[in-house]
């Protein structure tokens, strides 16, 4: 405990850090990136018909949400419980526990899904006519932001350690058991978006549920971080440094663009590659699904 405590500080002070480096970023910038979408979409719902979706096509979106929020914190995720290009990187060479690692690992997770689950909150009281804050909420909110979590560490893990040994059996497994976490998890954030969605008796029973499921989760999550930690870290640190050729991208642009508009793409490929990401991957299946999504309106 006492060792997770201090990964926790050594976190803390290198987030304050950056803060103190980045102040315009998250004093100005951010803020106003995050007004003007608001007021955006504020006006686009007002402009656009009420629509009322199922409740099944609410559990989807959900679902898809959460699953894209797991895909999306893989890479980052990842360099929380290998401390890849991080300060907390220097407790590897300590007697420190690898569950310590991942305590202070999953307290970062934590944190971060907390700021998902506020800003669910905050759009529920913008767009209906719900309170911010219910006592009825914190149940499902609290099971969410632990779910959710959870399964970004595990497939944080998965992610890292199918890269080095390319195991089937594990993560065809990791994926069954992601995929049900975004169904649990869509169930929760449609609880508390519309709480009208399902019946009493069904929230009552499901929140018990989730604490056991949570529970089985944690161990499961603990055991391959305790089973895999020691072979993978050099791999993840690997990743994060390897550099990857352009060379092909390059050429390929010089053929079809005007030199000046095909050194732009090619210097924005090289920054986009230059550290793994698994954002990169959602945005290209972002962008294909909105593109088809199109084409079929």
């Amino acid at each position: 405990m006492k060792n997770s405590l201090l990964l926790i500080g050594a976190s803390t002070r290198s987030l304050l850090r950056w803060a103190r480096q980045h102040v315009y970023a998250w004093l100005i910038l951010a803020p106003v990136v995050l007004g003007i979408t608001y007021f955006t979409v504020v006006r686009l719902a007002e402009n656009l018909p009420e629509l009322q979706p199922s409740p099944i096509l609410t559990v989807m979106l959900a679902t898809a949400f959460n699953l894209s929020l797991v895909g999306l914190s893989l890479s980052r995720a990842s360099a929380e419980i290998y401390h890849t290009r991080r300060p907390e990187s220097y407790f590897d060479a300590l007697p420190v526990s690898a569950a310590a690692h991942l305590h202070a690992a999953l307290a970062t997770r934590a944190a971060r899904t907390g700021a998902v689950a506020a800003a669910t909150l905050i759009a529920r009281a913008a767009f209906g006519e719900i309170a911010l804050m219910r006592a009825l909420d914190l149940p499902p909110l609290l099971c969410f932001v632990a779910v959710t979590s959870l399964s970004e560490t595990l497939g944080a893990l998965n992610w890292i350690h199918w890269g080095r040994t390319k195991s089937s059996r594990a993560a065809a497994a990791a994926l069954l058991v992601l995929l049900f976490n975004g169904i649990l998890g869509g169930l929760l954030l449609t609880i508390v978006l519309r709480p009208s969605t399902f019946s009493s008796s069904f929230e009552l029973w499901l929140s018990p549920l989730c604490l056991v499921w949570i529970l089985i989760l944690y161990s499961l999550v603990h055991f391959l971080n305790t089973r895999w930690r020691s072979s993978d870290i050099e791999y993840a640190r690997r990743l994060q440094s390897a550099t990857r050729s352009t060379f092909r991208i390059e050429r390929a642009l010089e053929r079809r663009l005007q030199p000046v508009v095909a050194a732009q793409l090619a210097r924005d490929v090289r920054l986009t590659l230059r550290g793994f990401s698994s954002a990169v991957y959602v945005v290209f299946a972002i962008a294909a699904l909105c593109t088809v999504a199109l084409i079929a309106a």
